[in-house]
């Protein structure tokens, strides 16, 4: 992610063996759609996970709410609505990579 520096990745599928692939962690014994922040090697990473059996407008901006959120927690962004932008900046950039997967 340009500024951030976070390794990004949006999975559209629901299929738990690519899950587990990008996810080791993952425990579900099926994919719902949810978000996952973790380090890999010494890179912050967070990955976006859409079941496309239920991908709605409101899943999308849902999950890219919880990936925003975990990349300002982890850049010492806080929340401030009297100046929004760099949350309204990360929500943006993360809704274009997610609809030019869908598009």
């Amino acid at each position: 992610m340009p500024l951030y520096g976070i390794t990004v990745g949006i999975l559209i599928t629901d299929d738990l063996s690519t899950v587990k692939s990008y996810y080791k962690d993952f425990s579900g014994d099926k994919v719902s759609s949810h978000c996952v922040f973790y380090e890999h090697k010494g890179d912050d990473v967070v990955i976006v996970i859409l079941n496309p059996n239920s991908l709605t407008h409101p899943s999308i901006a849902h999950e890219v709410y919880h990936a925003t959120s975990f990349v300002c927690l982890s850049r010492g962004i806080v929340a401030d609505f009297n100046n929004d932008e760099p949350m309204a900046y990360i929500a943006g950039w993360l809704t274009d990579k997610v609809y030019s997967l869908i598009l």
